[in-house]
């Protein structure tokens, strides 16, 4: 009688635990699956373009003054910046300010040269890190007076210079990422952008193009510099020569940018003894050429350091660039008939 109540024991409790285990299937399997978190795409804030490193997100760009006399040429790391920007210094000669969104891509780059006033406030508009060698009175001015984050190879060690191309020591002078990296840490620079990761023009999602036809343009400074810009349909992208000269890098590498930028200022003043020029970067017209076509802009821009460049079309609509790296030339009006589009 025993072993049979004992019997009747177990085959209830195992059938209480064979339920038990059933409901908690039956639960688990009930539970909605989660779907797989979505990628995000990390953009270039000067390009636009997918796949920057996460590690510069929201990072404060670098500019350099990147020296563009005829001793100078080809520069080291030409090909290299997000965004090249050229425009009178004095005397008709042009300077460039290269702009990287991450200082690990900037590579050997130079000859760097001294400071002008457009560059700092072009810099600043930017909330970029200034990086130059050495500065004219009027340029020292403003950075002190602005209180100007920069870099100058006229006091301290990140900077060198390389000897082997037997031009003047003026047009030696570079530097790397290493070297700024330094810098900014010894100099205990803010390094997060104010705006974080903000594109700084207007991109595209996808390439689009213009109505008007564009693939040859002819433009020039003054009489010191003139340029011809040639649209490949292959690479999408417009390369240019310098007189009869190609532009490239020391290194052999192309310059060759998705966005060529035209904007013609009103006026300039000169503002010391030596020379420099005043860019008034108020506003003004110009062209914007990509994918072969070309579109009439007006921009405006202002003086102040916190002013940031807009560009917009004819009728007032903001332009949209392709992604890709831009190439922004700022020119007299006096010298836009000089200009020729085919």
């Amino acid at each position: 009688m025993k072993a049979k109540k004992l019997l009747i024991f177990c085959i209830c409790l195992t059938l209480i635990f064979s339920f038990t285990s059933c409901k908690k299937k039956k639960g688990k399997s009930a539970t909605p699956k989660q779907d797989p978190p979505k990628k995000v795409s990390v953009l270039n804030p000067l390009t636009g373009e997918d796949g920057f490193d996460s590690n510069a997100v929201g990072k404060r760009p670098i500019a350099i003054s990147i020296n563009n006399a005829y001793p100078a040429r080809p520069q080291w790391g030409f090909d290299s910046p997000d965004v090249v920007i050229e425009g009178l210094a004095e005397g008709g000669v042009t300077r460039m300010l290269w702009l990287y969104a991450d200082v690990n891509k900037i590579p050997k780059a130079g000859s760097i040269r001294s400071a002008r006033i457009d560059f700092v406030e072009l810099a600043e508009n930017f909330d970029s890190i200034f990086v130059h060698w050495g500065c004219s009175d009027t340029a020292q001015a403003m950075m002190r007076r602005n209180n100007t984050d920069h870099i100058d190879g006229m006091h301290g060690v990140y900077f060198k210079r390389d000897f082997s191309r037997n031009v003047p020591s003026e047009h030696t002078g570079y530097s790397n990422n290493e070297l700024i990296k330094k810098a900014i840490s010894d100099k205990k620079f803010r390094t997060s952008a104010k705006d974080g990761l903000q594109p700084y023009f207007a991109f595209n999602d996808s390439d689009k193009s213009f109505a008007d036809s564009a693939t040859k343009v002819n433009f020039k400074f003054s009489h010191y510099a003139s340029y011809q810009y040639s649209y490949d349909s292959e690479s999408k992208t417009y390369g240019g020569q310098y007189g009869s000269k190609q532009l490239k890098s020391f290194e052999g590498k192309p310059f060759r940018v998705k966005n060529l930028i035209i904007l013609y200022f009103p006026s300039y003043k000169i503002i010391n003894k030596s020379g420099s020029i005043d860019m008034d970067l108020s506003a003004g017209n110009g062209y914007v050429f990509t994918n072969g076509t070309v579109s009439k802009i007006k921009w405006t821009k202002g003086n102040d350091k916190n002013a940031k460049l807009v560009l917009k079309d004819e009728n007032g609509n903001q332009i949209k660039l392709n992604k890709g790296k831009s190439y922004i030339a700022l020119i007299p009006q006096a010298n836009s008939g000089l200009t020729s589009i085919s």
